[in-house]
């Protein structure tokens, strides 16, 4: 017969409780060790490439990511350890993922695409918090190369509830140009180490490695042909610009007036304009002395301070001041520049970058430009209207309502223009400092459009 296990000796009942114990724990670590373990999830392209499809002055609908989108075809989108895309660019919603990579526990950091040569194609390039860099072939979802980079202590997915700032201005990785043949140049950066790659095999170009002021080299970005890093530890703060090609110190520049200390003055204020595509590319930059300039509206009121100075790195590395820049939203078309007026007003103009003489301005006001591209210069008005006007004479080529009812009202955050599809996030208008559910508009608050 069976006893019960109350009659049974002290010693063989808590042989029997040591067991259950172990036993569950035991199953708990192999559960807890299949749902953690570090992993990489990858589901390859599922159906044919797309085509092109035909842009038409519309807007097409709400999305709850912020795409990026690719060779024309595909919009990619990055939360914090998902990179995935989806098919077909016009749809009104996000629709099931055409590909996608998971990779935990690492975060996505940045994205960026390079078109042109790839299979025909393109590549999706992704930058992850423990500095691995994976290539995907965005027609078949699979990886092309992957290669091991440094990262930041601090490099995390910073997108918030849309992941525009990791898919539109990605931190630590960019895009550029050889100087000597045109070809393209992929720059990864994170903890004082930057590698210039070809981007269409993986293979590094060079390497580079600041060893004075460790820590201290996170403002960055590319010119057309060149990376640009600030040393915000030296006394005062010093520009520093490189060659994409070959990694080679063109130039070190500091702006006029910038203070050799104390260390809190020294770090003079700056930041890259008129660039191709989040911080890649950029044609110019803005600098001043100082640690903060004027905004458009502080500089109507007359309030004294600097209004900031805009600049040109050129091809050698010189950096050359834009005496006809307003910087306010200037960008650079060949030999104009296309700006914002230095008034409330938002008159868009265009200026002869020689002589400052004017080549045209138009007649609207309200218009807040956001790119400029081959295809026109981009423009958001006060009535949420997405405006282009053509580059060389000002006239204005399509004006998309980015609304869809007539009463509603939003800010206008990051925006990302590619050809004749463009993507703007909608804001409340609240502070960045506000939680996400108050600072974006609802939960799709990404509004795609055609011109």
């Amino acid at each position: 017969m069976l006893t019960r296990p109350a009659t049974w000796p002290r010693w063989a009942r808590f042989s029997v409780i040591a067991l259950a114990v172990v036993c569950v724990l035991g199953a708990t670590a192999v559960v807890g060790y299949r749902v953690l373990r570090p992993a990489d999830t990858a589901v390859e392209a599922s159906g044919s490439y797309p085509d092109r499809p035909t842009a038409e002055p519309v807007r097409y609908g709400e999305l709850t990511s912020a795409p990026l989108i690719v060779d024309g075809r595909l919009r990619v989108y990055a939360d914090a350890r998902r990179v995935w895309a989806d098919t077909s660019l016009t749809s009104r919603t996000e629709m099931t993922p055409f590909w996608s990579i998971r990779r935990w526990p690492a975060e996505v950091v940045g994205v960026v695409a390079v078109e042109g040569q790839y299979e025909g194609v393109a590549l999706v390039i992704a930058k992850f918090s423990d500095g691995v860099v994976l290539a995907i072939n965005p027609r078949t979802g699979r990886v092309a190369w992957q290669d091991q980079a440094k990262a930041s202590v601090n490099e995390k997915f910073d997108g918030r509830r849309t992941g525009g700032a990791t898919v539109w201005q990605p931190a630590g990785i960019f895009t550029s140009r050889s100087n000597t043949d045109g070809g393209a140049v992929l720059i990864v950066a994170g903890a004082d180490e930057v590698i210039g790659y070809n981007p269409w095999t993986g293979k590094r170009r060079w390497e580079f490695t600041f060893t004075e002021h460790p820590g201290c080299h996170e403002t960055d970005w590319t010119s057309e042909t060149t990376y640009i890093v600030k040393d915000s530890c030296a006394a005062p703060a010093t520009l520093q610009v490189f060659d994409v090609a070959s990694g080679k110190l063109l130039n070190t520049w500091t702006p006029p007036g910038a203070s050799a200390g104390p260390a809190e003055a020294a770090n003079w204020f700056i930041e890259p304009m008129s660039c191709a595509r989040g911080h890649s590319e950029c044609g110019l930059l803005k600098a001043t002395g100082g640690q903060t300039v004027l905004s458009v509206e502080e500089r109507a009121e007359r309030l004294a301070g600097d209004t900031g100075t805009v600049w040109r790195v050129n091809f050698d590395g010189k950096v050359t001041q834009e005496k006809y820049a307003t910087g306010n939203r200037t960008f650079l078309w060949n030999e104009y520049l296309i700006q914002n007026s230095g008034d409330p007003h938002y008159v868009v103009r265009a200026v002869d970058r020689a002589t400052g003489d004017p080549v045209w301005t138009h007649k609207a006001a309200g218009l807040k430009l956001v790119a400029v591209g081959r295809l026109g210069a981009y423009a958001i008005d006060d009535k949420l209207n997405l405006v282009v006007l053509h580059p060389t004479l000002g006239v204005e080529l399509s004006r998309t309502d980015l609304k869809e009812r007539p009463d509603e009202v939003w800010v206008p955050g990051l925006v990302h223009t590619a050809g004749r599809f463009v993507a703007v996030e909608r804001l409340t208008g609240g502070s960045p400092k506000e939680p996400d559910d108050r600072y974006f508009l609802g939960s799709t608050p990404v509004v795609l459009a055609g011109v």
